[in-house]
This record gives C-alpha cells, structure tokens and sequence, in this order.
C-alpha cells in the first residue's frame, strides 16, 4: 500500500504511473488491477486485459529505489579459479567478474560481462556476445 508503480502495456508501450490504494487484484492470474483511467491511457480499456510489466518507482516513506542494472552472463563454473581463467581470457569484453552463488547445496561461481540498466540493451549486447561466445544471458543484477 502507498507503493508508486509504473505500469507499461507491453503490446504498445505506453505507460503509466499509479499508486497501489489496495491488496487486489481480486482475480486469479492477474498482477494488478487498474482504474479505468489508468487502463484508458495505456490503452487496455478495449480488450479488458493485457500483459505489463510492473515497475516501482517508491516505496511508503518516500524513499526511492535505485534502477535495476542487469549483466550478461557467459559461462558457470564449480571451481573459483577456472571461473577466474575464464574471465580473465574475456579480454574483449572489459568488466568480466566472477560472482559466487548457491544453487540447490552447491557452490557455483558465475561468469558476467557488461553492466547496463537499460535491459533492452543488455539484451542487443546478450544477443552479440551470444553469437560470439555461444552462450548469455541476461540476468538482474543487485544495484550495489
């Protein structure tokens, strides 16, 4: 409640800010309910549904968050030091870094390259790399 959200129709791309005022949707499968305003602007009113992407803007008490960056991640490994050759013989691609991670009970260590917030262009990047390398991805990275 009181979070500011910016809701984008993903058919057209328009958007919209709003401010969640209730626990809803009160409909099964659905992610937000709008106003009939907000539905209007960003062009939902017609078919009475429609796929967005949710963003949030602020939380109550005014803070703000920072944006999402995303990495494009290439390769994971089980051992630290193959993670760190890998990465290393990433010369093309300045940044790489090696980040640990659990999955299940067990110790992997991830392979990343670039840092965007823009997630469109992490994934015109991700498609380069992919051509190049063989494997990415796009992957939201913490904004620390």
């Amino acid at each position: 409640m009181g979070t500011e959200v910016k809701v984008t129709n993903l058919a057209n791309r328009r958007s919209v800010d709003v401010l969640v005022n209730d626990r809803g949707p009160f409909v099964s499968g659905r992610i937000i309910d709008l106003s009939w305003e907000a539905a209007n602007r960003i062009g939902i009113i017609g078919p009475g549904t429609g796929l967005v992407k949710i963003t949030v803007l602020s939380i109550p008490g005014g803070r703000t968050l920072s944006p999402s960056q995303y990495v494009v991640q290439v390769a994971s490994f089980s051992g630290y030091e193959e993670a760190m050759r890998y990465a290393r013989s990433l010369t093309r691609y300045p940044g790489a870094q090696v980040r640990k991670a659990t999955v299940g009970n067990r110790r992997v260590y991830r392979v990343y390259v670039g840092k965007f917030v823009n997630p469109d262009r992490a994934r015109t990047f991700a498609r380069q790399v992919k051509s190049e390398l063989g494997h990415a991805f796009v992957v939201e990275a913490d904004a620390r």
